[in-house]
């Protein structure tokens, strides 16, 4: 789901940022005539052709728009969709609202391949700037590419800093506020959870012929659970190295942990020994928020640093007692099952801290909560969850 991010934060984030941000549109690079290269040369043409503005131009001021940035923003008209095969470089500028943009083409002269490309500024129409080259390979028009596009892109700087200063016309105004266009982006996910709990209870040792009372603190063995649900990325601002925005959410997610003990005892008559497994089985429905931090590699690739908190609520989950006991030679098993919220709290909260990595529209992450609540209901113990888990996501 697309929304309009101006309709959304447009006033909070000119206040938080205060400084006007420049949109550049790098449209994709096209065969001019009979020249014919593989689709996937043309975008990597394009996609180092916007890697270079990105490296010119300080991202405090201007933000280069991606390929699914510009497709996304395209009106659906039929003129537009005749426009943007023809290349309008300026026509597309002005409908999605980016202030510069550039259109390259790729030909061919007396046997040798040929690259132009030309930076215009949308509102006015004027051509800032552009280079041509010739090469009779696809690795030698990249390599102007790196070498000319530096600085053609700094002439946008050059222009800005020498225009008076006035207040904008009503059309760059609606251009400026088109700009602002983020995308309220929901996710599904899906993953495997290796939870456990840490358990700090009161013991009895026995210490110079006396009994005394000691705290000892005990890590569970971990359960496998799953976890699925939604998140929603709202992005918030450009902070220099990446987008900075909230993510709440609402997941199903299994938590718990296994205790086994075991004891032994010498006998008058025969030896004594048992064993007993504790499963702790609690379903939650978890509502994180969290702070992430997306760092773009490039068009297809980026890096997620996040960090928040959680609220689950508990629905429903066992308590499950499986005793062994033996005398001598002679052993007995059972078992019992119940509520876990007969002795347990169905609130938890607590920390989240993640990571993860975005292909194109797939996520793969890693995330460690920290559980804060003593969901444990007598005084003699301290229970509280810790999960490390793995999840797979699809951005939409």
């Amino acid at each position: 789901m697309k929304i309009n991010r101006f309709l959304l934060i447009a006033g909070f984030i000119a206040t938080l940022a205060h400084a006007q941000v420049s949109t550049i549109a790098v449209l994709e690079i096209v065969p001019s005539g009979d020249m014919e290269l593989k689709l996937s040369e043309y975008r990597h043409l394009t996609d180092e052709l916007r890697a270079r503005a990105r490296e010119a131009l300080p991202r405090s001021g201007y933000t280069v728009l991606t390929r699914d940035n510009i497709l996304s923003l395209m009106p659906p008209d039929t003129e537009e969709a005749q426009c943007l095969a023809e290349s309008c470089a300026v026509d597309i500028g002005r409908a999605i609202g980016a202030e510069y943009v550039t259109q390259g083409f790729v030909g061919e002269f007396s046997g040798m391949m040929t690259l132009t490309v030309e930076l215009y500024e949308a509102i006015s129409g004027n051509l800032l700037g552009s280079f041509v080259t010739e090469s009779s390979t696809v690795m030698g028009l990249l390599k102007t590419i790196r070498e000319k596009a530096p600085d053609l892109f700094k002439t946008i700087s050059q222009t800005s800093s020498n225009k008076p200063t006035t207040q904008p016309t009503k059309q760059k105004k609606e251009t400026e506020n088109r700009s602002l266009n983020f995308s309220f982006q929901p996710s599904i996910r899906i993953g495997l959870n290796m939870a456990f709990m840490k358990l700090l209870i009161l013991d009895e040792e026995y210490v110079d012929g006396d009994y005394i009372d000691v705290e000892k603190e005990i890590d569970t063995d971990n359960s496998i659970g799953f976890h699925a649900g939604i998140t929603f990325d709202f992005p918030l601002v450009d902070i220099g190295i990446g987008i900075f925005s909230l993510q709440p959410g609402i997941i199903f997610t299994q938590k718990g942990g296994i205790w086994t003990d075991e004891y032994f005892e010498e006998g008058y008559y025969g030896d004594y020994s048992g064993k007993s497994e504790v499963t702790f089985s609690i379903n939650y429905l978890e509502i994180p928020l969290v702070a992430s931090l997306k760092i773009p590699i490039n068009e297809s690739l980026a890096v997620r640093a996040n960090a928040g908190f959680y609220v689950a609520f508990g629905l429903f989950g066992t308590l499950k007692n499986e005793y062994t006991e033996c005398y001598i030679d002679e052993c007995e098993s059972y078992s019992d099952e119940d509520d876990i919220f007969k002795d347990f709290k169905n609130l938890d909260y607590g920390l989240s801290f993640s990571g993860g990595v975005e292909i194109n529209n797939f996520y793969v992450g890693v995330a460690y909560g920290l559980g804060l609540c003593n969901i444990f209901t007598e005084n003699q113990a301290e229970v509280t969850n810790r999960s490390l888990s793995f999840t797979l996501g699809y951005n939409f």
